[in-house]
């Protein structure tokens, strides 16, 4: 029987405690770390395991190991999906959360659940995820592939080992090394890059797939397979090693963002860290870090880090969306209620199907069945019955369809693209010319499409899109921002002023990345000092702004700056609750004046105004008040949506402004 390491066990608690610190929105900024924290240490111990068992029977028996794996975390994860899905049915919305919650769990069941999340739009820290309840099962996921493929590595080192008569241990950790190497570099690629293989998505894989966190359990695997060697370390080693560890994960989790790079270089500092402490413990547990690691509320948290984790995140999103926005400092209690559900999961089903003695017989086959196929049919019942639907919640369900942009796949187009001409030029066949209408910026200028489009036909002159999320046009770096966001506007600057078009409309959600809570920094192209506060941002963007219109009036072209539409900030009907939602979609409606709306987002519009003072050609237009009438800004007029979400206004209301860009093209448009 393997020792049990306590050090292990409170190094898992100090894992769970920063994912749960994070989530519940305290000050731990790069909390997630605790995530990788978990991966080295499963490195190490599931590497430990096999390695002992292998030198006690010669071999490794891979289905007792599956049996084991399957009894430690398929039934808990099955009692989470069965119990979590229902109360989604009532806490989200059937427009679309409670399909994604659905999808996420059904994913889980079958250790998929990176994947889908992967092909998700939002990322991992965007808004629309905040809302899924499953999210955090993608690690889940990466640890069962893990388990999946990882014996298996094993096994072909023993027998590579055995062919060459060489140390088994040395072939297995040479192998670990090379794989956990290729791992990381990989990684290095994908948050770095908008290269092969996965362009706009490389970051996302990144974050979520097995093959990108594998060098994570390839560092605990690696201190497994070297513990002899380390053991005979000194004692005074052990000491030091500790502090360096835990000032690793420390910093970590206190100095990484979400805006930072992630996975990549930056998780080297979580991974090294937790490594080195697991180093320290096998070196000597009689150090002070040791001790703090194996005391008994660490011991005690550890053992119940699993389901602490499985149920931290569902109950931390149902209060998120039952609390209004001004309660939402009492999330962390929800953190801490959720060990009730975790400690009930582990006291009466996790121990008693890993080491209960009336279950002990219980094959691990139909353990697998049972617990598989109930959470993919509790998920189909509940995706099924998510669309079941009154006529209020199907209308507003089709007021959420997605624009011209997202539809025709113009997201990110460069100029010289085949898909630009094929895709996202109208009418098809047109020809680009000196009467043609180019609409261009981020998703606030996609939102326009219905309206511009008909517009310029009527006109006879051909429309143009150019759309890239999250990408403003103006002449900043932003971080975060999708890759390749500059060269995006760099190349179509250039197109444009060698085009020449009849009118350049750009319109951009300028005032979005002023808010706080998007962590949006800004710099110049050229420079290296980031501006984080709104004075400076507001300078930059005024000088990122005028950047574009100097260089297109300088080119003659006529140009329309459509400053940001009344938003509202943290508003989305995919958020509305679920009991609200069935009842009826419109009590999720909210209204603004729109004074206070211009108020909040003026800082952003008089940097547009200014940039576009005394430039001949070029025009500013204030739609807020043609979308807010008798000065209220709502996102609702009883059943007809003006709002698709907190920051775009609905196909149906785009198409209601044609007669605006009737009017700018009419007046601003060269003839």
């Amino acid at each position: 029987m393997i020792d049990r390491r306590q050090d292990i066990q409170g190094l898992r608690a100090v894992a769970v405690l920063l994912v749960v610190a994070y989530h519940c929105g305290l000050p731990v900024s790069g909390g997630f770390v605790g995530v990788d924290v978990f991966f080295v240490i499963s490195g190490f111990v599931i590497t430990r395991l096999l390695l002992r068992e292998a030198d006690e029977d010669g071999n490794i028996n891979l289905r007792r190991f599956y049996t084991r794996r399957v009894r430690r975390l398929l039934p808990a994860l099955a009692l989470l999906i069965v119990v979590v899905l229902p109360v989604t049915a009532v806490v989200q919305s059937p427009l679309g959360s409670m399909q994604v919650a659905a999808r996420t769990a059904a994913a889980a069941a079958l250790f998929v659940s990176n994947a889908v999340l992967f092909l998700e739009p939002s990322g991992y820290f965007a808004a629309p995820a905040a809302m899924n309840p499953f999210l955090h099962t993608w690690s889940l996921a990466v640890e069962e592939q893990f388990y999946l493929i990882f014996p298996g590595v094993m096994v072909l080192a023993a027998y590579v080992a055995t062919r060459r008569r060489a140390s088994r241990r040395r072939v297995t950790f040479a192998l670990l090394l090379v794989l956990s190497a290729l791992s990381f570099l990989l990684a290095m690629h994908l948050t770095a890059t908008d290269g092969f293989p996965f362009h706009a998505h490389n970051a996302a894989f990144s974050f979520y797939s097995s093959p990108t966190r594998a060098w994570e359990f390839g560092m605990g695997a690696l201190i497994a397979l070297g513990e002899g060697r380390i053991q005979r370390w000194g004692r005074r080693a052990a000491l030091p090693v500790a502090v360096l560890g835990a000032a690793g994960v420390t910093w970590a989790a206190v100095a990484i963002t979400a805006a930072d790079p992630f996975p990549g270089f930056n998780a080297l500092i979580p991974v090294v860290g937790s490594g080195l402490l697991i180093i320290a413990g096998s070196i000597s547990s009689r150090q002070p870090i040791s001790w703090v690691l194996s005391s008994v509320p660490m011991q005690w948290i550890g053992d119940l880090s699993y389901s602490w984790y499985l149920w931290h995140w569902p109950v931390i999103v149902f209060a998120n969306n039952v609390l209004s926005t001004e309660y939402h400092w009492l999330l962390p209690c929800a953190g801490v209620l959720s060990l009730l559900p975790a400690w009930l999961s582990k006291r009466y089903v996790e121990d008693p199907i890993r080491t209960g003695r009336k279950l002990a017989d219980l094959r691990a086959s139909r353990l697998v069945a049972v617990s598989v196929g109930l959470a993919v049919i509790v998920s189909a019942v509940t995706f099924g019955a998510a669309q079941i639907a009154t006529p209020e919640i199907r209308d507003a369900r089709a007021q959420r369809a997605a624009h011209l942009d997202v539809g025709r796949g113009c997201i990110g187009n460069m100029p010289d693209e085949e898909r630009t001409r094929l895709r996202c030029l109208w009418p098809e066949g047109g020809e680009v010319n000196a009467r043609s209408v180019v609409l261009i910026g981020d998703s606030n200028a996609g939102q326009f499409a219905e309206a511009l489009i008909p517009a310029a036909t009527q006109q006879n002159r051909t429309t143009i899109l150019a759309t890239n999320a999250a990408c403003p046009f103006v002449e900043l770096v932003l971080d975060p921002a999708p890759p390749g966001c500059i060269d995006f506007v760099e190349r179509w600057l250039r197109a444009l002023a060698d085009v020449r078009p009849g009118l350049v409309v750009i319109a951009s959600a300028s005032s979005d990345y002023f808010l706080a809570n998007q962590h949006v920094r800004f710099r110049l192209p050229h420079a290296e000092e980031w501006t984080e506060d709104d004075a400076g941002k507001g300078r930059l963007w005024q000088q990122g702004i005028a950047a574009v219109l100097q260089k297109l009036a300088g080119a003659h072209v006529p140009v329309v700056v459509v400053h940001t539409l009344p938003h509202f900030v943290n508003w989305d009907l995919y958020k509305c609750p679920g009991y609200e939602v069935w009842v009826s979609p419109s009590r999720c409606g909210r209204s603004t004046g729109l004074a206070e709306t211009q108020r909040q987002q003026n800082t952003a519009t008089l940097a547009e105004r200014r940039a576009a003072s005394g430039l001949l050609g070029v025009s500013t237009v204030d739609l807020g008040p043609t979308i807010c009438p008798d000065g209220v800004c709502r996102t609702n007029d009883g059943s007809r949506w003006v709002a698709r979400d907190g920051g775009h206004i609905t196909v149906g209301e785009a198409q209601r402004l044609q007669s605006e860009f009737t009017r700018l093209i009419a007046e601003h448009a060269r003839s």
